[in-house]
């Protein structure tokens, strides 16, 4: 988003929740609820005015000129990471 702003990018694509550094805000329009309640986020971003609340808090609270175009909410990583394979609860201590 700095890059867009700075003029270094023309466009670029990211997760919302990733600016969290730059104000908390941010998170609600990034990797939201699980499941069915994604569908309910998308329809509040796409037709609920979620995406003019985004793009106010870009341009005027952060002062960013990026104009930003809601695609797809990220789901919440629904598993650890591990180098070891996972296969019962037990193998997941540690």
């Amino acid at each position: 988003m700095d890059a867009i702003h700075s003029g270094t990018l023309d466009g670029g694509h990211g997760v919302a929740a990733y600016w969290f550094g730059k104000n908390v805000g941010t998170s609600l329009f990034g990797t939201g609820p699980a499941f069915d309640l994604m569908l309910s986020a998308a329809g509040w971003i796409h037709y609920g005015g979620g995406s003019g609340i985004y793009n106010e808090l870009i341009q005027k609270i952060l002062k960013l000129d990026v104009q930003s175009f809601s695609m797809v909410r990220s789901p919440p990583s629904l598993s650890a990471g591990s180098r070891r394979p996972i296969t019962n609860p037990g193998s997941s201590k540690g």
